[in-house]
């Protein structure tokens, strides 16, 4: 590759991690790698990218509308409503709350949560409130300041001797044991630092016991 390239070849690798984070659209692939994410000297804020996605939902759904009026075959939901229908109704889901911090886990929590918003689900980059439980914590480990984010996030959740069971992305075996250290004996499930939004999906349920319902 021709060096002068590199960065707007990294960029749009950035670019499409967060696509795949966030659920705009199914381009074959759902794989999601948070090294993928820094880009020198090209900082990206949390609530940024939250408002990217706003933004382009309005956009895919005007194409959409105007795909359905000329083509019957044309997909009636979106791809993020497909992958919704398979997070069990009413669960409430809740990352680890640095709103500093570019985290796809978080980003996919938030954006697997939105069916829940209007019946008093969580805002999953902002504090739910400090008599909501989440049932499930989600969020990427990987390195020690997410590690004290985890360790404050389950602080802030546990309550009466319950422990909010975690999901989370574990950048390697070293963190891990460490991750451990920190959650205790509550149930927990780790994915790679790369992974898919499938195994996420799976690990969701998995974790709620509730087995997964396949989109069509």
């Amino acid at each position: 590759m021709d060096p002068s390239n590199y960065r707007q070849a990294r960029i749009l690798q950035a670019a499409n991690t967060l696509a795949h984070a966030t659920l705009l659209g199914d381009s074959g692939s759902d794989w999601v790698d948070s090294a993928l994410l820094h880009v020198e000297e090209t900082p990206v804020a949390t609530g940024l990218v939250r408002t990217c996605v706003e933004r382009a939902d309005e956009t895919l759904e005007s194409l959409r509308l105007v795909m359905a009026s000329t083509d019957k075959s044309a997909p009636v939901q979106s791809y993020a409503e497909t992958i919704r229908e398979q997070v069990p109704d009413g669960v409430t889901l809740a990352s680890l709350g640095n709103a500093d911090v570019l985290d796809p886990m978080g980003l996919l929590a938030w954006r697997l949560a939105e069916q829940n918003l209007s019946s008093g689900g969580a805002d999953i980059l902002g504090p739910i409130g400090p008599s909501e439980r989440p049932d499930l914590i989600l969020g990427s480990v990987r390195n020690r300041d997410d590690l004290t984010d985890l360790r404050k996030t389950i602080q802030r959740y546990d309550a009466d001797g319950q422990a909010v069971p975690v999901l989370l992305s574990v950048a390697n075996a070293k963190m891990a044991a460490s991750v451990r250290s920190v959650i205790g004996e509550r149930p927990s499930h780790f994915l790679p630092g790369t992974y898919r939004v499938s195994w996420v999906l799976r690990g969701v349920n998995m974790m709620l016991d509730n087995p997964i319902r396949e989109a069509a």
